[in-house]
């Protein structure tokens, strides 16, 4: 929830400054705005799931007293499934403020059956894992259909308005995400996230460690501009 919430609270000064743009009729900035708004909510989702997934089992032994099974696994299909979920944040407001609300109402609307069939199909089966599965399948495939309809809807190209930035922010993400697992599960052993303090602590630098590292990717690969 943290991956999905805390970045979709930028949407909150997104509605009436589209709004604003609409009520102009300057389709130029409005389809600016669109593309800025998803680079950054792609981009803060992003940081935050990549350090959540890392540290899982460690997060959850500092904070619940013990670790559990499939953590990092569960972490994953929901962080990627929120992610994508995410993608469709500025889009979604962006209808919202044009007086266009039914695009939104169709993706939901599809994401609700396809959950319930989904988990119903899948959790007799594979307990905890199909429900989170039945959850994903629920998200993403009605988050794409949206972002589909979406771009079919203003008119915008997939590859300027998405596609340019998106593989930037995943790979960079991705490769520290990877280095942040590995120094976890290889580096440091488990007994130093028995004590609560200790633990915080070492959360709170492989933390800061990560965003710097991060930072440096995406200088990288180019995904600031002016």
């Amino acid at each position: 929830l943290l991956t999905r919430v805390l970045p979709l609270t930028l949407l909150a000064a997104l509605l009436p400054a589209a709004s604003a743009v609409a009520g102009r009729g300057d389709k130029q900035k409005l389809d600016l705005l669109y593309v800025r708004g998803s680079r950054y909510l792609a981009l803060s989702t992003l940081a935050i799931a990549g350090y959540v997934v890392s540290v899982g089992p460690q997060l959850l032994q500092v904070w619940m007293g013990q670790s559990y099974p499939y953590v990092r696994t569960v972490l994953t299909v929901l962080a990627v499934s929120y992610f994508i979920s995410n993608l469709t944040g500025v889009g979604t407001t962006i209808v919202r403020a044009v007086g266009e609300p039914r695009y939104e109402t169709y993706y939901a609307i599809l994401g609700v059956v396809i959950n319930l069939l989904a988990t119903i199909a899948l959790a007799p089966r594979f307990g905890l894992v199909g429900v989170v599965v039945g959850t994903s399948l629920g998200i993403g495939v009605s988050s794409i259909y949206f972002l589909w309809l979406f771009h079919k809807w203003s008119g915008l190209r997939w590859w300027p308005a998405m596609g340019a930035w998106l593989w930037r922010v995943l790979a960079a993400t991705t490769a520290a995400s990877t280095a942040l697992w590995l120094v976890c599960d290889w580096v440091l052993r488990p007994s130093m996230f028995a004590s609560r303090s200790l633990g915080v602590l070492l959360l709170s630098l492989l933390a800061l460690g990560y965003l710097l590292f991060l930072i440096g990717l995406l200088e990288l690969t180019r995904f600031w501009n002016n």
